[in-house]
């Protein structure tokens, strides 16, 4: 009776950790949309950085249209609604809102960035939005993996 109970425990622990294996290996779509959304979010915030060291290159190398308004705007735009539609997946299945503070403390650097717009605070406001957005994702990814019966399912 015993040692029935042992390999039924053992046989469930064996289950349990294959799962983890597998799960660990597989990437879910969110995990993913995680991946895309740090990777785009931290690409701002060099972005940012970088800017006013680039600004006279740029136009010798044929991209001057990084130093426009209107792509700092989509480039925002973009890392937004992915931070916003990828959190509030991850919200879904780990039930916090510890994440969504990034995205309001991100969007509160954006506009401070936009507001200082001709000053050099404006590259610092705008880079800590970037970094931000990808912490953001981060915690989402690690909420997502402490959870047992959410992100590797879906």
């Amino acid at each position: 009776m015993q040692q029935d109970q042992i390999q039924q425990g053992t046989t469930q622990e064996n289950l349990a950790l294959q799962h983890e294996l597998i799960s660990a290996t597989k990437s879910s779509p969110l995990e993913k949309l995680d991946t895309l959304g740090t990777f785009l979010s931290s690409a701002c915030a060099v972005h940012c950085i970088a800017m006013p060291f680039l600004l006279t290159a740029l136009p010798f190398l044929g991209l001057s249209f990084l130093a426009h308004g209107a792509f700092d705007l989509i480039m925002i735009s973009v890392a937004v609604t992915l931070a916003f539609l990828s959190l509030c997946w991850g919200h879904r299945q780990h039930g916090s809102y510890k994440t969504f503070l990034f995205v309001v403390a991100a969007l509160s650097f954006f506009g401070l960035g936009h507001l200082f717009e001709e000053s050099s605070a404006h590259s610092v406001f705008m880079a800590l939005g970037g970094v931000s957005l990808a912490s953001g994702h981060l915690l989402n990814r690690k909420l997502c993996r402490s959870c047992h019966n959410c992100c590797a399912d879906h």
